[in-house]
């Protein structure tokens, strides 16, 4: 069975949410927990 995988990778919204919490910390700081998959505290 052949999974295809449509869109990024989680470790390219990981890093895009890094940079963006660095660059841009308003957007990132909306974007981390809605996009990303960390595990919450």
């Amino acid at each position: 069975m052949v999974q295809k995988n449509h869109g990024m990778s989680e470790d390219t919204k990981s890093i895009i949410t890094v940079l963006l919490l660095i660059f841009v910390y308003p957007i990132g700081l909306i974007l981390a927990p809605k996009w990303a998959k960390w595990p919450k505290w």
